[in-house]
């Protein structure tokens, strides 16, 4: 009997505990060692939707902080143009100069913390600086969008933490599956000495590790992520009425180019300074 790892693939791991089970029942004499691990099939089924949620639910929290990021640009956009306006087209105007003092289209190329990061002093700047009625609606806009990209990172933070501990689960359930299988290989074996069966006797009762690696369903896709920590975006266009995903980049075309074996031997640190979907197909064939 082979023992599960993280290379083992999550579906693998069931399609080999039911098949275990099966065998087990249709033998009859050995169908009470079946009951333990059909009880840790159920919990199979408890953890696979915890991790679906937790991946739907980063998914979910991603998009939402690159809408914000967009949607933080535009409203900068809108603000810096109202602004140059009152200003009369002078962009070393002081009052201009104080609210930018680097051009506005950068903020369109960089990720949502340091956009955030760039107009944190606004809020500030509102109260020392009056503006015209069209200025002042246009910096509120500035100021509701910030909050509303600051939630959404907070979310997104929230997404990463579920994913760790579905994660965990799934490293439990897999550790406590190897255990009730040992025990279940040691009872078949004492039974076979007992009864002067052949040495292999256990070995009936579960796949072989070739057996297991045969391909599976596209859900054992799935990967067991560890938990991503917020990285760059690449540029967006800037229309709010779009949504928009992120372009593969030269490096992750190179990552994603790269075999099984050596995608294992990555860096965590390196695979966490991937773009987030691109970490999410790595970790997917790293557990796969």
């Amino acid at each position: 009997m082979y023992t599960y790892t993280l290379k083992t693939g999550w579906n693998v791991m069931r399609g080999d505990l039911i098949f275990t089970v099966a065998t087990l029942d249709a033998s009859q004499r050995h169908s009470h060692l079946a009951r333990p691990l059909e009880a840790h099939l159920d919990t199979w089924t408890r953890v696979d939707g915890d991790i679906t949620a937790a991946d739907d639910k980063l998914i979910k929290a991603d998009a939402r902080v690159e809408w914000m990021r967009v949607s933080i640009a535009d409203a900068a956009a809108n603000f810096s143009a109202h602004l140059l306006l009152a200003c009369g087209q002078n962009r070393a105007h002081p009052t201009y100069a104080r609210f930018f003092p680097t051009a506005v289209h950068g903020l369109a190329r960089v990720t949502i913390e340091r956009q955030l990061d760039a107009l944190s002093k606004f809020s500030t700047l509102a109260t020392e600086i009056t503006l015209s009625d069209a200025c002042a609606a246009a910096l509120r806009g500035v100021l509701t969008t910030t909050e509303l990209g600051r939630a959404a990172l907070s979310d997104r933070g929230e997404a990463t933490r579920d994913i760790t501990r579905a994660t965990l689960r799934q490293e439990t359930w897999r550790d406590e599956a190897n255990t009730l299988r040992r025990k279940a290989e040691t009872a078949l074996a004492d039974y076979a000495t007992d009864h002067k069966l052949p040495r292999a006797y256990a070995a009936r009762f579960f796949p072989s590790r070739k057996a297991a690696r045969k391909p599976a369903p596209k859900r054992d896709e799935r990967p067991s992520r560890a938990p991503a920590q917020p990285v760059a975006q690449p540029a967006r266009p800037t229309q709010p009425t779009t949504p928009v995903t992120a372009p593969a980049t030269p490096r992750a075309d190179a990552v994603l180019a790269l075999p099984d074996d050596i995608l294992w031997g990555l860096a965590e640190d390196f695979v966490a300074a991937l773009p987030a979907n691109v970490q999410t197909v790595v970790r997917a064939r790293r557990t796969g």
